[in-house]
């Protein structure tokens, strides 16, 4: 793992500001999760327009997915 810091140390005997900041950057999250999202986001965009938000366009989505399951099943004998 990678650590950045940043320190503004006190200054004075009253001293007005004074941070911390660390940030540290995973190499798994980098090498491994992140790719793999990129790639399901990139599936889920490509599909988007099934999403229409039309009642009548989905009904037709469930005929046509009950439509070809039981062809299959009728095939699969």
């Amino acid at each position: 793992m990678k650590l950045e810091e940043e320190n503004i140390y006190p200054e004075g005997i009253f001293p007005r500001i004074a941070s911390y900041k660390s940030k540290t950057h995973d190499v798994i999250e980098a090498g491994t999760v992140k790719p793999v999202s990129r790639f399901i986001n990139f599936v889920m965009r490509a599909f988007s327009w099934i999403q229409s938000g039309n009642t009548q366009q989905y009904i037709l989505y469930g005929l046509i997915f009950l439509i070809v399951s039981i062809l299959w099943v009728m095939g699969a004998k």
